[in-house]
């Protein structure tokens, strides 16, 4: 049963993706599903590694030795390692990722952090990576067809853009945490 609220919770709410969402616009355009489904894949990939890689380093040496309050430093090293190899082993992932790159450093991390605070075991981790890859993407596409939806509507101009987008973004957080519930 474990395994299955962790995958619920990350699912739903602990996937950080609303602030992201207003520098990924364009990541639901028209394109091929590939196009689409690759920086999910290479998100989940660095969000597994990292994540088992700082949950064992966290239950072998951190907790061990009493070195709790070094958790967000090692996440960070071994975060920025992991995307710098990524961008050095697959480099046309990195060059497509170009400005999202700091805002899904910044969901890893506090993805990451979510993670190594519930999971218990291995499997754990990979399960709530998988789900939060997977709440980021539904929540993109929820938000990509909302955004369209009120495009069409009349709004006023100052409303327009950035503050409807925002507008946007806190009402589907409201729903989705009311929703976990």
């Amino acid at each position: 049963m474990k395994t299955v609220e962790i995958f619920l919770v990350f699912l739903l709410t602990n996937n950080l993706l609303f602030f992201p969402f207003l520098g990924l616009s364009e990541a639901l355009e028209d394109r091929s599903r590939w196009l689409r489904l690759r920086p999910l894949l290479s998100l989940w990939l660095v969000l597994s590694v990292s994540s088992l890689l700082l949950w064992s380093l966290d239950r072998m040496f951190l907790v061990p030795w009493h070195l709790d309050f070094l958790t967000l430093p090692v996440s960070v090293l071994v975060l920025w390692g992991l995307v710098e190899a990524l961008r050095i082993l697959v480099p046309a992932v990195a060059e497509q990722a170009g400005a999202r790159e700091v805002l899904v450093n910044t969901l890893l991390l506090g993805a990451v952090g979510f993670l190594l605070r519930d999971a218990v075991q291995w499997f754990d981790v990979l399960v709530g990576a998988l789900a939060a890859v997977l709440g980021y993407a539904l929540s993109l596409a929820f938000l990509k067809v909302l955004q369209s939806r009120l495009i069409r509507e009349k709004v006023p101009a100052v409303v327009q853009g950035l503050p409807l987008q925002l507008t946007a973004c806190g009402l589907v957080s409201l729903a989705l945490t009311w929703v976990a519930r």
